[in-house]
């Protein structure tokens, strides 16, 4: 807690030799009297009354006596009528206030002698010791019997004086063993007794009566002698008067008693406190203290009785010893204060203005051990506060003081407990918490709610506590993967709750877009405002915004109705696509934008047709027709502990742990210890990394086939492109280097068109159209066929030798390769020590391609699979064949057996692997068809047959069989849920599954402790349960097993999921005929639009060779990009059927308009457009070729018979010769011969109204062409 005090100087005038050696005080309720004495015999007071704020004087004593006089202590009387001062030389000096400083309150009757002017009064015996009868201390008071002005003077030598002042004598004298430092009155008005308390240089403190039971210090000093003095016990430290009550400083405590009677036995307070404390000023609410010589601490208290304070240092106070803290009148909703006595003067401590005594209380009962509601209407009652409304403050208060910082879990839980006794109900709370930015502090709290209650209305609470999160943490510099995140986070909930609805605004100010989408399809009005939102300001989010972001608010627009919404709204949409197009990632984009157009077609024509017309130039462009991948996909894949698919929308989504990282026994502890605390929660969340639930990924060109290794994905294009992503320690990535490659990188490998990929745990393959097979990644095995015993990891594609080997599949294993002739053979390559070449020969490494051993009936394989440690092949006639086994799997096996031959005493020599793994073997089925698709896993396998029934066989210890139980199957066993359903596709990970169905919905199920099945569990994963054994002479060990939420048991659907199936891609909405319809009825100006928005289209790249994008710049009669545009083409894919058919449109524009036969379009034309025997032998391009004659490269393809007969045929158009029209009747026929003034400045003769070519220039280009031409013979 921070120390609510500060301070001000109210004195420090002395100089450097001079310093405050007293002080005395009277401190009431508006009234406060300050005198301090100076070294320097200067009197410093302040004192202030009521409202008149203070007042300040100093003034020296000396100049109050005839004589030279040394004060050296001070006291004032209780009614503040006079002070008295203890001389250096033993007698005492009686000064009236009213000369002292200008006041207007009177003295008291009793002693009127005392207020007309300063009296001295020696009662020091002659002769004394000067340095024995110096006073230390001295104390003024009133008697009870009789009531007199009186004074208790203590000085070096011991001896106590008290002196009448009434009378002006010494009426008592007392002597002490030791030098006294300091004495104090004792009065109890209860008990009608007046008691001295003094205290030696040494610390010895005695008691000594003056007045009791009636009777006056006459009668009691005189009946008693040193012996009735009461010396207080040792242990006490140091004993004050204060208040009327006594503090008692012990070692490390400060207690507080009523009076002396009650003194070790019934204490009032009682405080920890520093050890090394001198000074304690006990107040109602706070603790003073004061360490070593200038140290000062304070704690509040509030008057509760055994709490543990928290001492906080008030920092710059000055380094000067501090002689003494003097408590101040308490005001109003303030804590209490003090002045400060130092040896340089005064200052002034009270409570900081930025803090409240609401804010004080409140942090003070949240450090309380126990909170409750009694101590929380004491604290109210001690700070003077209504309960109710202190009651409404505290929670505010203790989030106040938090606000700029996070707070933390301890807390957090500490002021969820005050809430709950305090009974807030958690909707009062969240509005609490975001009035200080700290509502995302209940996130946890209300998803564990949430969870257990699906009806609870914080559900809809969760959307503004998800948003207000992002808008607190806009200076991060991570700001948008932050708000990607929680926007994954607040998009899973939603889609737990269909029928949660809010208010979209909230969601709009930040770019929580998938969620805003949910909530927008739910809500008509929701659907208007984001679409309004984005047409405002839909430029600016599209402008340096990531391509997730820009692919979410693509996703908005396409997904929601928006048919509805204001026209002018509308056409900016529209409009905002077309500017878009150009950064689009996905054909899919283009594909929606298509449907869009056709559907607000009628309603808003013009912007539409400019949407229709982009996007399918941009869907022509990518995909040329002469140059589409043929090869077959596959959209799904599973890694070990990771699964991947192709969506609908042309994304591929990844999720699972793609690094594989596995979790261990540490991390699963902490989640279940989290569980408990109050941060943590059920909630879907809390049980998985962000990273590992589905996502996208994103890369240039329509993903084709993807291919999942262990720790690496591979993504094959419709481009045929390969692009690669993953940890890359062997090199599988393809990339050249071994380091890690976080987004996808395209591999610069030239390759020939691409028909499969597969991916092992660590190496890839891949089967091109031409039959080569290129390999890369982990060969240590000589799982990468290169040969030569050649086990070095390869880090780029590097093609197989294959013999005579025709290839038409692949597959690769963990650390072999598997690959299908067209004969039906298997080949084989890389490690056999489990079994994996089929071969019962005990073989382990293989190191090029050669077929496995089936024996002598050689069946033909039609398919294999392999992905880890065993194979599949299904043969011809649909049997299924296996080989190889798990290495875990044989090591039990070989447990078992050694352990049957001990209990049996059969010695042998033989090995003792099982037989059985190192051959091939036949697995008995009851299929209901043809095998179409088959897969394999860890220790489990996986077919769906041409009927669409799903089968699957091997382990089942983590439920990956799908079957609901643990069962192991040795055949394959249908899976029969979910009911009445087709499947197309399946995909066996390490021990999890991934199928797809007919529509495209994808399914997993089996182990998802790293979210492979591609959904959170609901519940928080416990501790996993250890089993431990010990083999024998071997050394304990343990084996971990997760528990049962870690598994999902059945087939689940993955939320959001549609795999695009091969099927959809003969689906597109795109209709070729369409478009050149539409092309052709396209007004000039929207041709213009479309031709300039495709000149900035630089990105991607296939748009500079599209022959749509140069038919485009054709129609706009922009002919110099459409020149450039066919000549990439020309360059891309040679002078194919397509390109001379837009070549042969190019040469009629040219030949035909005058507009576009300027020499610069001439000479790129004639440069870059290839010519057919047709177009050189038209009479009008021939007429046009030798306007750009003077350009070499214009005629390069020429000969030169082609050159001469150009030439010989040519005729040059004839220019009109602007002239002066001159009238025939002003002409004299015969008369004037006629000149014609031609541009080219010769003056040649002409008939009138005929005019001639030039022969001057005539004959200067005949020459030039010669020359040019040189000696054709």
């Amino acid at each position: 807690m921070k120390n609510p005090y500060t301070y001000e100087t109210e004195f420090d005038n002395l100089g450097t030799d001079d310093s405050i050696i007293d002080y005395c005080y009277l401190s009431e309720n508006g009234f406060l009297l300050i005198f301090l004495l100076a070294s320097n015999a200067d009197l410093q007071a302040f004192y202030e009354v009521g409202s008149t704020g203070p007042r300040k004087k100093i003034v020296n004593l000396r100049s109050f006596s005839d004589r030279n006089i040394n004060p050296k202590t001070i006291c004032v009387a209780p009614d503040a009528s006079f002070i008295v001062l203890g001389l250096a030389d033993g007698d005492i000096l009686v000064i009236p206030l009213k000369i002292l400083l200008d006041v207007t309150w009177s003295t008291s009757s009793a002693h009127s002698t005392l207020r007309a002017a300063p009296v001295l009064i020696n009662f020091i015996s002659p002769g004394a010791d000067s340095l024995q009868v110096i006073p230390t201390s001295m104390k003024c008071f009133m008697t009870k019997f009789p009531p007199r002005p009186s004074v208790v003077l203590t000085n070096k030598k011991g001896s106590i004086y008290l002196i009448d002042l009434e009378s002006r004598k010494c009426v008592a004298e007392l002597t002490a063993l030791e030098s006294l430092h300091k004495v104090d009155i004792i009065s109890n008005p209860r008990e009608m007794t007046t008691d001295v308390l003094v205290t030696s240089f040494m610390g010895a403190q005695w008691i000594i009566p003056l007045e009791n039971n009636g009777r006056g210090y006459n009668e009691v000093l005189t009946t008693s002698d040193t012996n009735d003095f009461k010396k207080l016990d040792s242990t006490i430290f140091d004993l004050s008067v204060q208040n009327s009550n006594l503090v008692a400083i012990k070692e490390d405590t400060v207690q507080l008693y009523q009076d002396i009677s009650f003194i070790d036995q019934n204490i009032l307070k009682s405080y920890k406190i520093p050890q090394d404390t001198r000074l304690a000023l006990f107040t109602d609410d706070v603790v003073f203290v004061v360490s070593g010589q200038s140290e000062l601490r304070s704690a509040v208290h509030f008057g509760l009785k055994c709490v543990r304070l928290d001492y906080t240092l008030v920092r710059n106070i000055a380094e000067w010893r501090i002689l003494g803290l003097i408590p101040l009148p308490r005001l109003h909703l303030c804590l209490s204060s003090c002045m400060i006595v130092n040896e340089r003067g005064l200052m002034k401590l009270f409570q900081c203005s930025e803090l409240t005594l609401a804010e004080l209380a409140s942090e003070f009962l949240f450090r309380v051990p126990v909170f409750s509601m009694n101590k929380a209407l004491h604290v109210a009652e001690a700070c003077s506060i209504q309960f109710a409304e202190f009651k409404r403050s505290i929670i505010p208060c203790l989030l106040k003081s938090r606000k700029n910082t996070k707070i933390c879990k301890k807390d957090l839980s500490k002021i969820l407990i005050i809430a709950k006794v305090l009974e807030i109900a958690m909707e009062e709370l969240i509005d609490i918490f975001s009035a200080t930015s700290h509502e995302n502090c209940l996130l946890s709290q209300i998803l564990s709610i949430i969870d257990k209650n699906v009806r609870s209305p914080l559900r809809v609470r969760v959307i503004e506590l998800y948003a207000r999160k992002c808008l607190n943490e806009r200076d991060r510099d991570d700001y948008e993967t932050f708000c990607q995140e929680n926007d994954e986070e607040l998009s899973l909930i939603l889609s737990r709750f269909p029928d949660v609805v809010s208010d979209i605004n909230i969601l709009l100010q930040v770019p929580l877009w998938k969620s805003s989408c949910i909530i927008a399809g739910r809500s008509r009005e929701a659907t208007e405002k984001l679409i309004e939102f984005l047409s405002n300001n839909g430029e600016n989010i599209w402008k340096g915004a990531s391509r997730t972001i820009r692919s979410q608010v693509l996703s908005c627009i396409f997904q929601l109705d928006w048919s509805g919404v204001e026209s002018i709204h509308g056409e900016r949409i529209l409009n905002l696509l077309c500017v878009w197009q150009k950064d689009f990632l996905s054909s899919a984009h283009y594909e929606h934008c298509v449907r869009i157009a056709g559907y607000f077609r009628t309603k808003f024509p013009r912007q539409s047709s400019a949407l229709y017309l982009l996007s399918s130039v941009y869907l022509l462009s990518e995909s040329p027709t002469d140059s589409k991948i043929s090869s077959v996909s596959r959209r799904i894949t599973c890694g070990l502990n990771s699964s991947a698919v192709i969506t609908l929308d042309d994304r591929v989504t990844v999720w699972g742990d793609i690094i594989n990282k596995q979790r261990d026994f540490n991390d699963v502890i902490n989640i279940s210890q989290r569980s408990s605390s109050p941060d943590s929660s059920n909630s879907l969340t809390n049980t998985v990394k962000l990273s590992q639930l589905p996502h996208s990924i994103y890369m240039e060109g329509r993903p084709h086939t993807v291919g999942c290794g262990s720790e690496h994905v591979l993504v094959l294009t419709t481009s045929n492109q390969l692009f690669a992503w993953g940890t890359n320690r062997y090199g599988q990535c393809g990339v050249g280097h071994s380091n890690p490659i976080n987004e996808p990188q395209l591999l610069d490998t030239v390759l020939p068109a691409i028909k499969s990929i597969s991916c092992g745990q660590y190496h890839c393959a891949i089967l091109c159209e031409d039959a080569s097979l290129w390999t890369w990644g982990w060969g240590l095995y000589g799982q990468l066929g290169q040969g030569s015993r050649f086990i070095s990891d390869i880090y780029v594609p590097t093609q197989v030798k294959l013999d005579s080997y025709c290839i038409i599949s692949v597959s690769c294993g963990r650390a072999h390769t598997l690959a299908l002739t067209d004969d039906g053979t298997v080949l084989i390559t890389g490690n056999s020590s489990y079994g994996q070449s089929g071969s019962s020969d005990d073989i382990r490494k293989i190191y090029q391609f050669r077929p496995i051993d089936i024996g002598a009936q050689s069946p033909k394989f039609v398919k294999i699979a392999t992905k880890f440690y065993h194979s599949v092949g299904v043969t011809d006639d649909n049997r299924i064949l296996e080989w190889g086994r798990n290495p875990r799997e044989l090591k039990m096996k070989t447990f078992v057996m050694k352990r049957m031959k001990n209990a049996n005493r059969i010695k042998t020599e033989e090995r003792t692997i099982p037989r059985d793994c190192l051959g091939w073997r036949e697995t008995k089925h009851l299929l209901n068809g043809r095998i179409a698709d088959l897969s394999t896993g860890l220790s489990h396998s996986a077919i769906i047959t041409d009927c669409g029934s799903l089968f699957t066989w091997g382990k089942g210890l983590d439920y990956q069989l799908g079957h609901g139980s643990k069962t192991e199957r040795s055949e394959p066993h249908q899976v029969f849920e979910p009911v009445i359903i087709k499947w197309k596709h399946v995909e066996c990970g390490g021990n999890h599954t991934i199928a797809v169905t007919e529509d495209g919905r994808c399914y997993g199920w089996g182990r998802n402790d790293m979210t492979q099945c591609g959904f959170p569990s609901n519940q928080i994963c416990s501790a996993p349960r250890k089993y431990f054994y010990q083999p024998k002479d071997g050394t304990k060990r343990c084996v971990q097993l997760p528990d049962d939420s870690s598994f999902v048991q059945k087939p689940s659907l993955i939320a959001d999921i549609y795999v695009k199936l091969s099927e959809h891609n003969n689906s597109s909405v795109f209709n070729q005929k369409e478009f050149f319809e539409q092309l052709e009825k396209a007004e000039y100006s929207l041709l213009k639009f479309i031709s300039r928005h495709l000149e900035q289209s630089i990105s991607p790249q296939y748009l500079l060779c599209s022959l749509p994008v140069a038919f485009c710049h054709l129609l706009a009669g922009n002919l110099d990009y459409a020149i450039d545009q066919i000549g990439r083409a020309t360059h891309a894919y040679g002078e194919t059927e397509s390109v001379l058919a837009i070549t042969s449109l190019a040469w009629e524009i040219l030949a035909n308009h005058e507009e576009a036969q300027t020499n610069l379009l001439l000479q790129k034309a004639f440069e870059i457009l290839p010519l057919s025997n047709t177009q050189r032998n038209s009479s009008q391009l021939r007429n046009l070729w030798p306007n750009v004659w003077a350009t070499g490269e214009c005629q390069r393809d020429l000969s030169s018979n082609e050159k001469l007969s150009i030439l010989e045929n040519w005729i040059p158009e004839m220019n009109i010769i602007n002239s002066v029209e001159i009238p025939n009747t002003s002409l004299q026929t015969g008369s004037v011969r006629l000149r014609v003034w031609g541009q080219c400045g010769h003056v040649e003769p002409a008939a009138v109204g005929i005019v001639q070519e030039c022969s001057i220039c005539t004959d200067e280009w005949q020459h030039k062409v010669e020359a040019a031409l040189g000696d054709t013979g």
